[in-house]
């Protein structure tokens, strides 16, 4: 049996330059951004500076894996800005991360959504042209 909510919030503001993408089942959902947001606030307080986008990917991988023997059962998917250029990290459930910068896909539909996206997509897409692609 699946449970599919339309209505749940998945895509989660980190920083300015950082937003985070979770499927999965609601619970660790949100209990996961809780945390991430607590281990982000104490990054920021303890090295007087912003989280990079790579950092926090490597943050997240880490959170994953402590919990690697009762997973948290999410597919989180991070995109940010460091120095002007895109970052995109891929996870499984412990934490393996797959850094890129060109697409991610995750939820009930990636495998779906993996064939759509590597038909379509071109490097270098003005926004413009990104936006249409994703509509």
């Amino acid at each position: 049996m699946t449970t599919v909510a339309m209505n749940f919030h998945k895509i989660f503001k980190i920083q300015d330059n950082i937003l985070l993408g979770l499927s999965g089942l609601a619970t660790d959902v949100l209990t996961l951004h809780a945390y991430l947001k607590v281990r982000v606030n104490l990054f920021n307080l303890r090295q007087n500076t912003k989280i990079k986008p790579t950092t926090f990917c490597h943050l997240l991988a880490s959170v994953l894996y402590e919990r690697r023997w009762s997973p948290f059962y999410t597919s989180p998917i991070v995109c940010g800005l460091e120095n002007g250029k895109p970052i995109i990290g891929h996870f499984d459930l412990i934490g393996c991360l797959s850094i890129g910068d060109t697409f991610e896909t995750a939820g009930s539909a990636e495998n779906m959504l993996k064939g759509v996206a590597e038909t379509f997509y071109k490097k270098d897409m003005d926004s413009e042209t990104l936006e249409e692609m994703t509509a």
